[in-house]
């Protein structure tokens, strides 16, 4: 028995590992990259959000660098935000910003990845894309640039999520190149970054992003 499921979970890692595009594009894909990180038609449900955001991991100047910076829009909840924080694991900073947007200041391209907001660009396609964020206390210009397959929730991009269906895709492996400016302190930045593309409706109780 042990030795079966022993073999069973080598069988599993090996399939894992091999993260090759042939694999990632053996399931029928329901999302599409090269479209889908432009803004979707919102839908009517309370709890109805899109989003994108980022994580990455930099070196800057010695520093280990971890940021967030997540965009996200839920029209019949709590509205449009800008989530961003950065922990530098050198020093044990760590400090975030949620920054409200009004409705007339988020533009979201509805034909490609094109988004506006105040001190927020964010612009490309799936395979090269460019960002600029400014805040009061730290600013960003990064490059990422993919590397290897597309990752499809579900194995299809679509699936459900608390009784209705989402739609989530990442890109995994974003080569990051830039500027981090980090309370008067401007660093040159390289690593790697994780995207997550993600639509649809979910639970009213998850809409709550930045609250209190």
């Amino acid at each position: 028995m042990l030795k079966k499921t022993a073999l069973k979970f080598a069988a599993t890692m090996l399939v894992a590992s091999i993260g090759t595009a042939a694999i990632a594009n053996s399931f029928p894909r329901l999302i599409d990259p090269a479209t889908d990180l432009a803004a979707q038609a919102p839908g009517l449900e309370l709890g109805w959000a899109d989003s994108v955001y980022i994580t990455s991991r930099l070196n800057a100047g010695g520093h280990d660098i971890g940021i967030l910076l997540h965009v996200v829009s839920i029209p019949n909840g709590p509205g449009r935000k800008i989530v961003y924080s950065i922990t530098d694991e050198s020093t044990d900073f760590y400090r975030y910003e949620v920054v409200q947007v009004a409705e007339k200041d988020l533009e979201w391209s509805d034909d490609g990845l094109n988004i506006r907001a105040p001190g927020l660009t964010w612009s490309g396609n799936a395979e090269k894309m460019t960002i600029s964020f400014e805040i009061p206390w730290s600013s960003l210009e990064l490059v990422l640039e993919a590397e290897g397959p597309v990752m499809s929730y579900g194995g299809t991009g679509a699936f459900p999520l608390f009784g209705h269906i989402n739609h989530e895709f990442a890109l995994p492996k974003l080569n990051t190149t830039g500027t981090l400016t980090l309370e008067g302190d401007t660093y040159e930045v390289s690593g790697q970054t994780w995207l997550d593309r993600q639509w649809g409706r979910s639970r009213h109780s998850l809409t709550r992003i930045g609250a209190g």
